[in-house]
Protein backbone atom coordinates (compact mmCIF):
# COMPACT_ATOMS: atom_id res chain seq x y z
CA UNK A 1 0.00 0.00 0.00
CA UNK A 2 1.41 3.37 -0.84
CA UNK A 3 0.98 6.60 1.15
CA UNK A 4 -0.41 9.86 -0.47
CA UNK A 5 3.28 10.99 -1.72
CA UNK A 6 3.75 7.58 -3.50
CA UNK A 7 -0.14 7.70 -5.23
CA UNK A 8 1.06 11.13 -6.68
CA UNK A 9 4.48 10.22 -7.93
CA UNK A 10 2.70 7.17 -9.65
CA UNK A 11 0.52 9.85 -11.21
CA UNK A 12 3.02 12.69 -12.41
CA UNK A 13 6.09 10.36 -13.03
CA UNK A 14 6.45 9.69 -16.96
CA UNK A 15 2.90 11.17 -17.30
CA UNK A 16 1.43 8.39 -15.34
CA UNK A 17 3.00 5.28 -17.36
CA UNK A 18 3.14 3.53 -13.51
CA UNK A 19 -0.56 4.83 -11.93
CA UNK A 20 -1.32 1.03 -12.00
CA UNK A 21 1.38 -0.02 -9.50
CA UNK A 22 -0.14 -1.12 -6.43
CA UNK A 23 3.29 -2.84 -5.04
CA UNK A 24 6.72 -2.32 -4.47
CA UNK A 25 7.71 -5.23 -5.68
CA UNK A 26 6.28 -3.67 -8.92
CA UNK A 27 7.71 -0.11 -8.68
CA UNK A 28 11.22 -2.50 -8.39
CA UNK A 29 10.50 -4.38 -11.38
CA UNK A 30 9.89 -1.97 -13.67
CA UNK A 31 13.62 -1.04 -14.00
CA UNK A 32 13.59 2.52 -13.83
CA UNK A 33 16.34 3.33 -10.80
CA UNK A 34 14.96 7.20 -10.70
CA UNK A 35 11.39 6.33 -9.97
CA UNK A 36 12.40 3.53 -7.64
CA UNK A 37 14.36 6.10 -5.79
CA UNK A 38 11.51 8.15 -5.43
CA UNK A 39 9.38 6.07 -4.43
CA UNK A 40 11.92 4.60 -1.92
CA UNK A 41 12.58 8.19 -0.27
CA UNK A 42 8.84 8.67 -0.26
CA UNK A 43 8.17 5.51 1.42
CA UNK A 44 6.66 4.51 4.50
CA UNK A 45 8.32 6.97 7.24
CA UNK A 46 7.12 10.62 4.80
CA UNK A 47 4.37 11.75 6.99
CA UNK A 48 3.89 14.86 5.43
CA UNK A 49 3.83 16.86 2.45
CA UNK A 50 6.72 19.16 3.85
CA UNK A 51 8.67 15.80 4.12
CA UNK A 52 7.78 14.72 0.71
CA UNK A 53 9.06 17.95 -0.45
CA UNK A 54 12.31 18.04 1.62
CA UNK A 55 13.18 14.74 1.05
CA UNK A 56 12.68 15.45 -3.31
CA UNK A 57 14.71 18.89 -2.81
CA UNK A 58 17.49 16.87 -0.83
CA UNK A 59 17.94 14.62 -3.88
CA UNK A 60 17.46 17.43 -6.34
CA UNK A 61 20.49 19.39 -4.26
CA UNK A 62 22.36 16.10 -4.58
CA UNK A 63 21.95 15.37 -7.98
CA UNK A 64 22.90 19.09 -9.05
CA UNK A 65 26.14 18.87 -7.23
CA UNK A 66 27.11 15.52 -9.34
CA UNK A 67 25.83 17.47 -12.67
CA UNK A 68 27.83 20.19 -11.35
CA UNK A 69 31.45 18.44 -10.61
CA UNK A 70 31.07 15.15 -12.93
CA UNK A 71 33.18 17.14 -16.37
CA UNK A 72 35.61 18.31 -13.77
CA UNK A 73 35.83 15.09 -11.53
CA UNK A 74 36.42 12.97 -14.87
CA UNK A 75 38.82 15.41 -16.43
CA UNK A 76 41.42 15.07 -12.79
CA UNK A 77 41.29 11.68 -13.30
Amino acid sequence: MFNPYQKAVLRIYEEGEYAEMTTMDEVEQAGDGLFTFIMRELGDDCDSQAEAERRIEVAISQLDEIYDRLEQEIEDE
